[in-house]
């Protein structure tokens, strides 16, 4: 199949109320922006739009130009060198710039777990090492992902991390620190 017709699972969330008024939508605005979604996405057949309720719209694929992506990251929660956690001040710093990116898009941009996700990874002499990270979704604009890769380059050393977990719309990297022995030729 070619690549310009794989399927993406895209979700959209939309405040209940508006920006201005603070009040609900009406019942005909969500029948409009159902509509949309199925205009955009009759080119292709399979996939369907679902509401929250899990109600399926007869519809079908996105189209493959889209104009953004969503983003995870994980940060461990204590710094490699000393274990120790991270200062309020270094996690507000990081948020600020995940809210800076994002900027351009109305509603939610940058969710952040309320607990901490347990992670593994296998250190280079071999052993199993274990940690907790705060887990971040981002939605951004696809044409600032390279700002995103810049600025977890930065928070690497911010957070004193070899690397950071990335999750690009389902593809998962790691963005290395500028110092990581990877970068420079060597091994983890």
């Amino acid at each position: 199949m070619p690549s310009q017709l794989i399927g993406v699972q895209c979700e959209v969330m939309i405040p209940l109320v508006g920006n201005s008024d603070k009040g609900l939508h009406r019942d005909a605005t969500w029948v409009w922006l159902e509509s949309k979604f199925i205009e955009l996405a009759r080119r292709f057949s399979g996939p369907k739009i679902y509401k929250k309720d899990g109600v399926p719209k007869e519809t079908q694929a996105m189209p493959s130009q889209l104009i953004g992506v969503q983003c995870e990251v994980m940060i461990p929660l204590v710094g490699n060198s000393d274990k120790g956690p991270h200062r309020d001040a270094t996690w507000a710093w990081l948020e600020s710039k995940f809210i800076e990116l994002a900027r351009g898009f109305s509603g939610p941009k940058i969710y952040k777990s309320l607990s901490s996700v347990s992670g593994a990874y296998m250190d280079p002499q071999g052993h199993l090492v274990r940690d907790e990270n705060r887990h971040y979704i981002i939605s951004l604009l696809s044409c600032r992902i390279d700002s995103l890769k810049t600025l977890l380059e930065e928070a690497c050393l911010m957070f004193d991390q070899d690397f950071i977990y990335l999750n690009i719309g389902g593809q998962a990297e790691f963005v290395f620190s500028p110092n990581s022995p990877a970068v420079h030729g060597g091994n983890l």
